[in-house]
């Protein structure tokens, strides 16, 4: 699936095929890089962020990312 930054709503979303998945604070999924599914979850303070083995990595709004929904 991939994840997107939707400006209207200011949150991330998962692009299901179907209808769109909003994803909350807290909320975990596996963020695929290469061949490597780093397990993480979405967090907000001053932006959005995902926290990935305890270090936080910002992420880029006008990218999408492939990810899993656990």
């Amino acid at each position: 699936m991939t994840m997107y930054y939707c400006d209207h709503m200011d949150r991330w979303c998962v692009d299901t095929g179907d209808t769109p998945y909003w994803l909350s604070c807290g909320e975990g999924f596996e963020l695929c890089v290469g061949k490597l599914n780093l397990p993480c979850r979405i967090e907000f303070a001053k932006g959005w962020y995902i926290i990935v083995n305890d270090v936080a990595l910002a992420l880029m709004e006008h990218r999408r990312y492939l990810i899993t929904l656990n």
